[in-house]
């Protein structure tokens, strides 16, 4: 055998060698990667997302509607009645932050059922996840 015979058959060798580690090593991240809805199928995780799109419609109205009915701050009266007012108003603004938080929530759940299919579409093409896999570092 020549010395560049050698050197190529090294190279190839060293080459194969490092796709082999990094194949094992983004196979090992991805098993390791928080995907909540991996056990879904495709048709249970496209109904669910459908829900939680339609679920997140309703929210944003109530929200927007809880948001613009201010909550009108009677004066006077007694210690006990301004209190009380001071609570309602409490009360009020507590609602319309938990129906704020509810739909940033809800939005979250539904970013990570959108990912969820990304990866699913990406995992399709067999050749490019392999190549993917042995490739990126």
């Amino acid at each position: 055998m020549s010395r560049s015979t050698k050197m190529l058959l090294a190279l190839l060798l060293i080459a194969g060698v490092g796709g082999a580690f990094n194949y094992q090593r983004n196979v090992a991240a991805e098993a390791r990667q928080l995907r909540p809805y991996r056990s879904y199928s495709d048709a249970d995780l496209t109904a669910l997302l459908a829900a939680y799109r339609a679920d997140a419609d309703q929210l944003a109205e109530r929200y927007v509607a809880a948001k613009q009915a201010r909550s009108k701050v009677r004066s006077g009266g007694l210690i006990d009645e301004q209190v009380r007012e001071f609570e309602r108003v409490q009360q009020r603004g507590a609602q319309v932050r938990d129906a704020g938080a509810q739909i940033s929530m809800r939005e979250a759940d539904i970013a990570d059922m959108e990912r969820e299919m990304r990866l699913r579409e990406q995992e399709q093409n067999r050749l490019m996840l392999f190549l993917r896999r042995v490739a990126t570092l």
